[in-house]
């Protein structure tokens, strides 16, 4: 597409008085002529824009489901022209815009979980209070508005109930007191970030709630690349974390942003452990250069494990690869320890990749469309499942997603993470020196 303020006179129209089409959209303030002085009206758009663009907007036409009009359909030709397509009121333009907030067409950045939920201006108080007030019980409030109550006020320790009630009002009160806040018993922006971003709590007098509902036994993660939208970032909400380092040759281009957000999560206590990963292709670089970008990166972290991952890609991948893969799994072993390499295999769609694996390796095993913690099959070693290409998570919106009934500290255990990593043996860095920087 063309910049909008490369030519002059403006060449970005939106409102107008007056209209030469009758079914013209600028009145309403819902229609914007871009390029309009390089994409006159009745010139057909063929003229003046290159065929893979005159595609690309119509492809966009198509993604953005007839919400759009483009003025180049008319039979007056006015490509510059762009509206609305659907009448005031029409629920479908709800839908869409809700669907855009949401991550599709990734034209929105995720919503930051903890910032607060409501428009700026607007505060959480009475069914009767002023215009800005969302009590929680209108039709027209947003479940979103409802949920981020909901949260704020199970953190404070009292009954999530999604509306402004009495509690929610003792509560605030006991905020706006212990800061020296003018006391009303509204959620303000200033009560949402003290207990969500700060962590304060409200003194209410009474003994703290036993939690509502019970403490998980079960450990989920996100398993990323650069496939995502953006690289991990602090609303990220789970205790560990799992991403690429390369795919045989090709490095991920998200790696040294996620690894070294990782080993911050790590240090601070707010991330478990991670597991880097490898995806396997036959007579490449595999272990060597996650080995090379990890030691580049200042690693390897002592919460840091490896993974092979031993897929067909599409297809690209056949006959049985043990040979290789097992001696790569020996290496990065006699790097990082025996416990802190596992696998990632499908024993039903690639059985035939994998036959033969390592003693005592423990497997991440994909199985999608079933409860997390039922695959289909749970291969010898098995300790984790993938059980969604398609999970929603912060920051990150849908990617792949596991599960375990292991707790953060259960998983310590089996993954060796309760002794220190053999990092400080010097003929193992003189070994590694020699073997993956090529000195």
């Amino acid at each position: 597409m063309w910049r909008i303020d490369t030519f002059k006179p403006r060449d970005y129209w939106g409102f107008s008085w007056d209209n030469e089409i009758a079914d013209s959209n600028h009145l309403s303030g819902t229609a914007v002529d871009l390029n309009a002085t390089r994409l006159p009206w009745k010139v057909p758009a063929s003229q003046n824009m290159p065929a893979d663009k005159i595609a690309t907007v119509r492809q966009m036409l198509v993604d953005f489901e007839d919400t759009i009009f483009w003025g180049e359909n008319w039979n007056t030709k006015d490509p510059m022209h762009a509206q609305i397509n659907l009448s005031e009121g029409d629920p479908r333009l709800d839908a869409f815009a809700a669907r855009l907030e949401g991550g599709y067409l990734d034209v929105y950045p995720p919503r930051d979980p903890d910032a607060f939920p409501l428009p700026a201006g607007y505060f959480y108080g009475p069914l009767d209070g002023p215009a800005e007030s969302i009590s929680g019980r209108f039709e027209t409030d947003l479940p979103s508005w409802k949920d981020g109550l909901k949260r704020w006020q199970n953190a404070c320790g009292i009954p999530p109930t999604g509306i402004w009630d009495e509690n929610t009002a003792r509560a605030a009160r006991a905020l706006q007191v212990a800061n020296s806040w003018p006391v009303s018993g509204f959620v303000y922006e200033g009560e949402w970030n003290a207990i969500i971003r700060l962590g304060q709590r409200p003194d209410l007098g009474v003994p703290t709630p036993q939690p509502l509902t019970p403490v998980r036994r079960d450990t989920v993660w996100a398993d990323v690349s650069h496939y995502q939208i953006t690289p991990v970032n602090d609303s990220y909400p789970h205790d560990v974390l799992c991403f690429r380092s390369n795919a045989g040759d090709q490095r991920d281009t998200k790696f040294a942003d996620n690894y070294d957000w990782a080993v911050r999560a790590c240090d601070a206590g707010r991330l478990r452990l991670f597991i880097v990963y490898w995806f396997f292709r036959p007579g490449q670089a595999n272990i060597d250069l996650l080995m090379d970008l990890v030691i580049k990166c200042g690693g390897p972290h002592p919460r840091m494990i490896v993974m092979a991952d031993v897929e067909d890609a599409n297809g690209a991948i056949t006959g049985d690869q043990s040979a290789e893969v097992n001696d790569e799994v020996r290496r990065a072993r006699e790097w990082l320890g025996e416990k802190r390499v596992i696998g990632y295999w499908n024993p039903v769609s690639n059985a035939d990749l994998w036959r033969t694996r390592p003693p005592n390796l423990r497997l991440v095993t994909p199985s999608y469309g079933r409860e997390p913690g039922s695959p289909k099959i749970k291969p010898d070693g098995y300790f984790a499942h993938q059980y969604t290409d398609n999970g929603p998570c912060p920051p990150f919106g849908r990617c792949d997603m596991n599960y375990t009934d292991l707790t953060p500290a259960e998983l310590d255990d089996i993954l060796g993470l309760t002794t220190a990593a053999p990092t400080d043996d010097r003929a193992l860095w003189e070994h590694l020196s020699l073997q993956v920087l090529g000195r």
